[in-house]
């Protein structure tokens, strides 16, 4: 590598897509399968740190502590898929890597750059907020082309599941109203043989400060996919459908509707571009960030923490009911 380049680790649908993606921005771009001895490679590459400018992280979420850990060691800017983790454990591993790093690591939380979502948050800022209603769902069995459910990392007893895979949505409520939520309930529905695998979650949430509630739904069952949601404010009802890229806000003034075409590549192009972006103003000014990192879409594990926090919290208390 005679030239600054970008890893990808993980060889799946999202990694394909972030090695296609960076190439099509004209950066050179290696793609490792961590199941064809991707740590050691990854490991080897890393020895030449100054040809490294940055690493992304598209790995099942079980290996990833042990990659960031590596990337931690070697300094390097890196983009981690979300969920970071699934466990309290592996969570405070995370929190104990060094300070630099934790802030020029981010969480692939793309769904942060979604017009719909952009809008509705400014939307309510000032606002007094008083119930937050999300749901996201798909059939599994047709999400991806040649993709298989029983033998992916979805389907795994620790880290699997629906409330991990769909987690945008509790970063989604966390921008809405802030991350000091409390957890009331989540509800779980699973199918035998695939024991602490969530196919469906209900979570109850409610902010220790603010009179709101929130209720985040998310599923694998759903026949069509959905990804909607509404807020009730003290002086507006909003709703949105981020599939068809519309908003509606009904007040006494009347209802207002708002139409944001988009396509779903485009989000991961723009969290992409944002990070390789920073990898080469941090390369350029020799390790030291030239962004003011709190004004990037993308979060870091730093100003992150208390969602990845939250994720965690929620899976562990999935309260299951089972279908046989």
């Amino acid at each position: 590598m005679n030239e600054g380049c970008f890893v990808v680790i993980g060889a799946g649908a999202i990694g394909v897509r972030h090695h296609r993606n960076i190439k099509n921005l004209g950066r050179q771009v290696k793609l490792l399968s961590f199941r064809d001895d991707g740590y050691v490679r990854l490991k080897n590459i890393l020895l030449q740190r100054e040809y490294v400018l940055g690493v992304v992280v598209a790995t099942a979420t079980q290996v990833r502590l042990e990659i960031l850990k590596l990337c931690a060691d070697y300094g390097v800017p890196t983009y981690c898929e979300k969920p970071l983790c699934y466990s309290r454990h592996q969570l405070q591993k995370i929190k104990r890597l060094n300070n630099e790093f934790r802030n020029i690591c981010f969480v692939g939380f793309m769904t942060r750059f979604h017009p719909v979502v952009s809008f509705v948050r400014h939307r309510l800022e000032n606002q007094l907020i008083y119930d937050i209603d999300l749901r996201i769902g798909l059939d599994v069995n047709r999400w991806r082309e040649n993709w298989s459910f029983e033998q992916s990392y979805a389907a795994r007893e620790n880290g699997g599941g629906v409330l991990l895979d769909l987690c945008h949505e509790i970063d989604i409520a966390c921008m809405l109203i802030g991350s000091q939520l409390d957890i009331k309930s989540v509800t779980s529905l699973g199918f035998e043989p695939f024991k602490n695998v969530d196919f469906l979650s209900s979570i109850s949430l409610c902010h220790k400060i603010k009179s709101c509630s929130v209720s985040i739904k998310m599923d694998y069952l759903n026949p069509v996919s959905v990804r909607r949601g509404s807020i009730l404010t003290e002086n507006e009802f909003i709703s949105y459908d981020m599939i068809e890229g519309v908003v509606k806000i009904a007040s006494d003034k009347g209802i207002e509707k708002f139409q944001f075409p988009y396509e779903r590549d485009q989000l991961f192009i723009e969290a992409i571009s944002e990070f390789v972006l920073f990898c080469e103003e941090y390369s350029e000014n020799g390790g030291r960030s030239a962004k003011d990192i709190h004004l990037m879409i993308l979060p870091t594990i730093e100003n992150g923490y208390a969602v990845d926090h939250l994720i965690c919290e929620c899976y562990r208390l999935r309260d299951f009911k089972y279908v046989r």
